[in-house]
């Protein structure tokens, strides 16, 4: 019996450690996040949507205030923000019941917190079938999803970097060749598109069979194009065909 007990202890503490290689975060990138609208700890209100207006990306973090990961990543978190708040903005939804307006209001003056906080009361994580915390979406202006982190971040640097490989990839200037060539995606062919010239650097999109992409960059065996919403990254060049 006394087994039986801790094995099922156990089952429930791994629901909340398995490592990112069980998980599949790259089922979210792409797909366009529903606006909704919740109550910060302050009464104010947070509408996805309004902050889009008024800032170039959204990070969007489920956490609870009981996890320890997620305690730990939030100064780093707070230091990137202060950094970036003009052109990111952040709203971290838990996803505890518990976690009402006054205990959220206590963890942000315990921990000197200024990003918004909130309870997950429009139920986000829950739509999106979320299991595992702390969970990170990060969106652009049209809610595309653009990066999906499983698991809490180390320090202050890997925010700050992720915003400037993301805020890059939202830059009007191109490093486009003087005479713009486009390229075809080969029929068939849904080749990711990569933050870097390489299969196992992060994917930020998916180009589409049959279409044809501007052709900013060749490097190896490797293309560099940009897709429909602005997105700047790299596909095989087995995957495509130059276009004269």
């Amino acid at each position: 019996m006394k087994k039986s007990i801790l094995l099922l202890v156990l089952a429930i503490l791994l629901s909340f450690c398995v490592p990112n290689a069980l998980a599949d975060p790259e089922d979210y990138q792409g797909q366009t996040l529903p606006d909704f609208t919740v109550i910060k700890y302050d009464g104010a209100t947070f509408t996805l949507s309004e902050s889009l207006k008024t800032h170039e990306l959204v990070l969007i973090n489920f956490w609870a205030t009981w996890y320890g990961p997620c305690r730990q990543e939030f100064p780093y978190l707070e230091q990137a923000w202060k950094q970036y708040g003009d052109r990111v903005d952040v709203i971290a939804l838990s996803i505890e019941s518990q976690d009402t307006p006054n205990v959220l209001r206590r963890f942000a003056q315990e921990n000197s917190l200024t990003f918004s906080l909130a309870r997950d009361d429009a139920e986000l994580f829950y739509m999106m079938d979320g299991s595992l915390i702390p969970t990170t979406l990060i969106v652009d202006k049209d809610r595309t999803v653009l990066h999906v982190e499983i698991g809490s971040q180390p320090s202050a640097e890997a925010f700050t970097s992720l915003f400037d490989s993301l805020l890059g990839s939202n830059d009007a200037v191109s490093a486009a060749p003087s005479a713009t060539q486009r390229i075809r995606i080969n029929n068939g062919s849904n080749p990711n598109v990569r933050s870097q010239p390489n299969a196992n650097s992060r994917k930020l999109g998916t180009a589409q069979s049959g279409r044809t992409y501007e052709l900013l960059d060749e490097q190896n065996n490797w293309y560099k194009i940009r897709l429909e919403n602005g997105i700047e990254g790299w596909i095989s060049m087995k995957m495509a065909t130059i276009v004269r």
